[in-house]
């Protein structure tokens, strides 16, 4: 599991944290409302497809899982892509983090813009 933290912008900027999630597991402290921009950087050779574990959400009946507003709902071989979640607090577990799961991780990093 790979702590996942988000940098605050400034109004002089901030730099990026980008954090390699290469064991496929990734777990954000978020505050309850708020957004967030995640940004996916993917430099192997195959795509890799984030999803949010998504706890609270009765609709669709039965949803577990979210899987961000990507182009292709994934994040394609050698480039990157970027997702905003609107209200963080749909997709926090009991423990106040918002879980997610990539698939073919081995070159993926991630990196927080937030709390927005």
């Amino acid at each position: 599991m790979t702590a996942l933290a988000a940098v605050l912008p400034t109004a002089v900027g901030a730099s990026l944290a980008y954090t390699a999630v290469s064991d496929g597991v990734g777990v954000l402290p978020a505050a309850v409302g708020a957004r967030y921009l995640l940004l996916f950087r993917n430099t192997g050779g195959s795509a890799s497809v984030p999803t949010i574990d998504d706890p609270t959400s009765t609709t669709p009946v039965g949803a577990t899982a979210f899987n961000p507003d990507l182009v292709g709902a994934s994040v394609p071989a050698t480039t990157g892509a970027t997702a905003g979640l609107i209200d963080a607090g749909r997709f926090r577990d009991a423990s106040g983090n918002i879980n997610m799961t990539f698939t073919n991780p081995t070159s993926l990093t991630v990196a927080v813009i937030g709390p927005l």
